[in-house]
């Protein structure tokens, strides 16, 4: 009885916290989330743009669409150490665009065009050199292999990239 009842706990925990935003629209990898806010958008694309991650950058009212590049994948903030994390995550660094909507205390971040660039010569590659993310989730559909560590590692980090924090220099 104790050990269907570890098994359940285990198989919940691991179900819960294996979900990411990760999703295949017409061949290629798309991170797509909405986030409950409680700030202006203007406010929004302050904080997004003081993160130094983004160039190209156009904005309307409510809309923000920029390239991003030379994000680190966070496998240490996540848990991780570099030898348990696959090699193409933990030596590259992550690039492509972002599209963020803003409508009534929400806003959807998309980002697309997802590319890897790695950060160092190695045996296998050569710094700078870029490979499309999808040569490793999958084309057709999400591998179960990209799902586990990888996808929850890139899951975490835009997490706290896009999440908006308010200042709290506010007095």
């Amino acid at each position: 009885m104790k050990s269907i009842i570890t098994f359940l706990l285990v198989f919940i925990c691991f179900s819960a916290f294996s979900q990411t935003e990760f999703k295949m629209n017409e061949g290629y990898l798309v991170w797509q989330k909405v986030f409950d806010v409680n700030c202006s958008p203007n406010e929004l694309f302050t904080f997004i743009q003081s993160k130094g991650y983004f160039k190209e950058i156009s904005k309307t009212d409510t809309t923000f669409t920029a390239i991003f590049e030379g994000v680190e994948p966070d496998y240490k903030g996540f848990g991780s150490s570099e030898m348990s994390t696959p090699i193409y995550i933990s030596r590259s660094f992550i690039n492509g665009g972002v599209n963020i909507e803003c409508r009534n205390g929400r806003y959807r971040v998309t980002l697309t065009n997802l590319t890897l660039e790695q950060k160092y010569n190695d045996t296998l590659s050569r710094q700078g050199e870029k490979s499309k993310i999808e040569s490793y989730s999958g084309r057709k559909e999400i591998k179960g292999s990209f799902l586990k560590k990888p996808a929850l590692i890139l899951n975490y980090t835009f997490n706290k990239i896009f999440t908006f924090k308010e200042s709290s220099d506010r007095w």
